[in-house]
């Protein structure tokens, strides 16, 4: 029942998408689109884990098309996946038959809708932005609820296809309202949110005022036990009898919040907008329910157009867990749950912090960012399974360094680290994300180291992945 009620709703998503992408480039007829195609071959090794958790290694070659005309974009992964089989005789080489056939625990779209890397429209900001495949960077709002969540950590081994789309009321020429919305899986829907939008002042002419903008978001996840590998064997992170306990009655989390932006300045040598959001989730330890809030006010914006700088002070309440939805989610989905279902020694009430910056040239060609978050108070000393990871500093960091500016060099990294005690923590891969994509061009040909460390949560041990890949542009 559950894989038709997902068919019918990605159904209805792609006509609706299908009309409204439809109209939107009808509306920018006169533009005149250029036309692109690309077709790349993909050349390199990829690790999965088998039924046993063993680690089996195939040699991967894969097609991938690339078509674009104006802002529409699609890219397609036909890849394949082959070892050696030398005790069959008869049958010398073994194809990776997960990637094509589905089973009784993979439905068709769930196979299936991952050979699309992309289908994208427009950019983030845009009247009009929708984006499908993997997404990493899922915002609602000012992001105090669901702010740049993945579905992609769990690469190379679960692929999956979320979306993502904000339509303003703009495009149809009426500014005051406006929506953003995500889903994570569209074969089966888990984490997915909704942001709704107004500007009330729209129809004046009153500077500034004019602008201000006032939200409410709705997040949630269906289906908090969808990896259950992460309840029943929780990381030493966390002191939590699972037996019986956490495994048993799992119900769907969802968060709701309202939020008000601001903008202040616009111009060439500074922009800046000043925010705030309350936010509530629900807290039960099985037999009595709760709710928990937590409030942020913030300023952020842009100095001399290539410094981004934001700040916020934060005022959470018991057990709250602000950005429930961020980057490593599922991983840490499991130790989250167990906040809000009374698992674990509540988490007092505490005003924290977050500052970011960075810089980016030449149109986001050259960009880092970093940011860091934590409460005012020092953080705990000792054993960190006593504590949550709220109450130690959080630091995520990027850099990017774009295609076409060093000669035959171009990559990305990121940075992502939890449990921050002290300065030589950050250091220390304990709880922490690492990944990169380093690339060299010659010719037709791209030759990609991609570089993978997560810390596994659910056995307190790390994951690591590196593939050189070689791809090269066919057309």
């Amino acid at each position: 029942m559950r894989k038709h009620k997902s068919i019918r709703i990605s159904l209805f998503l792609l006509l609706f998408l299908s009309l409204t992408i439809g109209y939107a480039t009808a509306q920018d007829a006169d533009a005149a689109p250029e036309f692109g195609f690309g077709l790349g071959m993909d050349l390199g090794v990829a690790t999965f884990l088998d039924d046993s958790n063993n680690e089996v290694t195939y040699q991967r070659v894969g097609f991938v098309p690339d078509i674009s005309f104006g802002k529409f974009g699609l890219s397609l992964d036909l890849s394949f996946h082959v070892r050696s089989n030398p005790s069959n005789p008869d049958m010398p080489f073994e194809f990776r038959t997960e990637d094509w056939v589905p089973d009784d625990e993979t439905s068709f779209l769930e196979l299936y809708l991952p050979k699309f890397n992309y289908v994208r429209y427009g950019t983030k900001g845009e009247n009009l932005f929708v984006k499908m495949g993997s997404i990493d960077d899922a915002t609602l709002g000012v992001g105090f609820i669901m702010g740049n969540y993945s579905n992609a950590m769990m690469l190379p081994n679960e692929k999956l296809f979320g979306l993502t789309l904000d339509m303003d009321g703009k495009l149809f020429g009426f500014p005051y309202v406006g929506f953003e919305s995500f889903v994570g899986n569209l074969a089966a829907p888990d984490v997915m949110g909704g942001r709704l939008y107004g500007r009330p002042m729209a129809w004046s002419s009153i500077p500034i005022l004019d602008m201000i903008e006032v939200g409410f978001t709705v997040a949630g996840d269906i289906s908090p036990d969808a990896r259950p590998e992460y309840f029943t064997e929780l990381s030493s992170l966390y002191s939590v009898d699972v037996d019986g306990n956490l495994d048993e009655d799992i119900n769907s989390v969802a968060i709701w919040g309202i939020d008000v932006i601001q903008p202040i300045l616009s111009n060439p040598v500074i922009s800046l907008a000043a925010f705030t959001s309350v936010a509530f989730e629900p807290i039960s330890d099985g037999t009595t329910e709760s709710t928990s809030s937590g409030m942020m006010i913030g300023a952020g914006g842009r100095l001399i157009s290539f410094i981004p700088f934001m700040a916020q002070l934060r005022f959470l309440g018991e057990n709250f867990i602000p950005s429930y939805f961020d980057t490593t989610y599922d991983l840490y989905r499991a130790q989250k749950y167990a906040v809000l279902s009374g698992k674990v020694d509540s988490i007092d009430p505490f005003v924290g912090w977050l500052a970011s910056s960075g810089f980016s040239f030449l149109e986001d060609k050259v960009a880092f960012s970093v940011s860091i978050d934590g409460p005012f108070a020092a953080a705990p000393s000792g054993d960190i399974s006593e504590h949550s990871a709220t109450e130690y500093p959080h630091l995520k960091a990027a850099f990017t360094l774009a295609e076409d500016l060093i000669p035959g060099v171009f990559f990305d990294a990121y940075y992502d680290k939890q449990y921050i005690a002290a300065f030589s923590d950050i250091f220390d891969a304990t709880g922490a994300v690492i990944g990169a994509n380093i690339n060299y061009k010659t010719g037709p040909a791209v030759i990609t180291l991609n570089y993978d460390v997560k810390y596994d949560p659910a056995t307190g041990d790390f994951t690591t992945a590196a593939k050189l890949m070689t791809s090269l542009d066919l057309f």
